[in-house]
């Protein structure tokens, strides 16, 4: 069995509160790390920490760029264990993404479809919890609640394997994970 992190943040952005706003929920935005270090994941986002625009398929550092621009932002780390299987095509599916990431976009149109419920896939193209939805499914860790393109980021603390790992704001998580103890 191998462990993959599902990291949930609410920043204090202009897409963040008008998605608080509209689903009244604690999280606004979910990422994907695969490494035990628990530094180093992966979601859609901005791809320059200080501009909204553009957006696409983005590494993010604890230790640097938008979540360190925001050390007091909420977050809470959970846990998921997969079998060894399911990790080496989610890891494999990942690399290749990654090899390929200027040919990903921001879902804008598919945030939109999400907010009223109506499912909605363009190719390449991803929101944060449609992008973490697709891989854990696709790779065979687990099967969704609902297709991929309804996945808000709180329905992954709600799966029934997720074990919370820290819950508080984004610098104590660093803290956390610099000292190896997250």
């Amino acid at each position: 069995m191998r462990n993959i992190y599902i990291l949930l943040t609410r920043s204090g952005t202009f897409l963040s509160r008008l998605i608080g706003l509209t689903t009244a929920e604690d999280y606004t935005h979910v990422s994907i790390g695969l490494d035990e270090d628990r530094c180093r994941f992966y979601s859609f986002g901005r791809r320059n920490p200080h501009r909204p625009l553009p957006a696409g398929l983005v590494k993010e550092d604890l230790a640097g760029g938008f979540f360190s621009l925001h050390p007091d932002m909420p977050c809470a780390l959970y846990r998921l264990s997969v079998n060894d299987a399911a990790y080496a095509a989610l890891r494999r599916q990942l690399d290749a993404m990654i090899a390929r990431a200027e040919h990903y976009h921001y879902n804008l149109l598919g945030l939109i479809f999400c907010l009223l419920a109506i499912p909605h896939s363009r190719s390449n193209h991803y929101f944060c919890s449609q992008f973490v939805g697709t891989l854990l499914k696709e790779s065979g860790c687990l099967s969704l609640p609902r297709h991929a393109s309804l996945l808000h980021p709180c329905d992954f603390a709600a799966l029934p394997d997720a074990e919370l790992c820290y819950s508080g704001k984004m610098r104590g998580l660093c803290a956390l994970a610099a000292a190896g103890a997250a």
